[in-house]
This record gives structure tokens, C-alpha cells and sequence, in this order.
């Protein structure tokens, strides 16, 4: 069958003849960059070490998937299913996770820094670190999150970050980013 993958502004990034349209994606994973691959069907593929900066994979199904190393800077994952997939080491700088499912996923080692992660669902129990634009969002257990030198109770962060932020000379956007760490943290715990 004759694919083509486009970006978000319709220019054809790749086209040419393959059996499935997965097998096409895995096929040009190294070059997608800007690709436009909203609700696309991408269960369980192998995008391991793929380029996918900026790239649009909003509501994609993309459960299972290996994105292992995958660099997805400034993607907009925004509504994907990323249910058992393994995201470990994938580059997530600066990425919309907003309302993603992510129950089961493997974020080991992933760059969170800068990523939207309000609405999440199911923000897996082994995350323990979170690479925040100025200091690392460390949790141990409820009672044991540290942010840089500072240790205290997850309630109580999720307390009083606003006023440490201020009182550290973080400005209002990276509070905010450290909130949303907190509250992913905290609804993580809820479930």
C-alpha cells in the first residue's frame, strides 16, 4: 500500500510503498522529526532511539510501544496511550504529556525536564526522579521528597513550593513546573 507521513504544516516527510503503516513508521523512525502522527496506531511498535522531536502524536495509541532513547523534544503527546510502554532514557524535554495514560510505563531514566505532565493518568510508582529545569524532584517514599538540598514530606511540598520557590529565585514558570511535578507525584500515589 502507498503511505505517506506529513508534518503538521502537510509537507510530505516520507512516502512509499509498505505493508502497514506501523512497519512504515519503524522503517523512517530515524527521521520524524515534525511528523504528524495524531491518533495513529502505534501499538507495540519499535520507535527505540527514534526521532520524534516535535512531532505530533496526540490521542496515538502508542501502548506498548519501545521508545527506548527515543529523542522527543517538544512532542506533543498530549491524550496518547503510552500504557506499557517503555519510555527508559527517552528524551522528554520540554514535551506535553498533558492527560496522557501512562499506567505501566517505563520512565526510568527519562529527561521530564520542562514537560507538561498535568492530567496524567497513572504515572508509574517506580518513577522516583524527576529532572526539573533547575534541580532534581527526588521521592523516596510520601515522607522522603527532596527538591536540590531540601528534604521534607510530599504534603508538605505540596504545601509550601510556592513559597520556597520564591524565597530560592525561581520564577513564576518553573514553580508552576514544580507543582506539576508534586501533583503528578501525589495523584500517582492515589491510585
Amino acid at each position: 500500500m502507498k503511505i505517506a507521513i506529513k508534518t503538521i504544516e502537510g509537507v510530505v516527510l516520507h512516502q512509499g510503498e509498505a505493508s502497514s503503516f506501523k512497519e512504515f513508521v519503524v522503517a523512517n523512525k530515524g527521521s520524524l522529526a515534525e511528523a504528524s502522527l495524531h491518533m495513529a496506531d502505534l501499538q507495540g511498535v519499535d520507535l527505540a532511539r527514534a526521532n520524534l522531536i516535535y512531532a505530533n502524536l496526540t490521542r496515538a495509541d502508542i501502548s506498548y510501544a519501545n521508545l527506548a532513547g527515543a529523542n522527543l523534544t517538544g512532542a506533543n503527546l498530549g491524550g496518547a496511550n503510552l500504557s506499557g510502554a517503555s519510555l527508559a532514557g527517552a528524551n522528554l524535554f520540554r514535551t506535553n504529556l498533558y492527560g496522557a495514560c501512562l499506567v505501566g510505563a517505563n520512565l526510568s531514566g527519562a529527561d521530564l525536564r520542562e514537560a507538561d505532565l498535568g492530567g496524567i493518568v497513572g504515572l508509574p510508582a517506580h518513577v522516583k526522579q524527576i529532572k526539573g529545569s533547575r534541580h532534581i524532584v527526588t521521592m523516596l517514599s510520601d515522607d522522603n521528597v527532596s527538591i536540590g538540598c531540601r528534604r521534607d514530606t510530599l504534603a508538605w511540598w505540596l504545601e509550601n513550593y510556592r513559597k520556597i520557590g520564591e524565597k530560592e529565585g525561581y520564577n513564576s514558570k518553573q514553580i508552576a513546573e514544580y507543582g506539576d511535578y508534586l501533583n503528578a507525584l501525589n495523584a500517582s500515589n492515589a491510585l
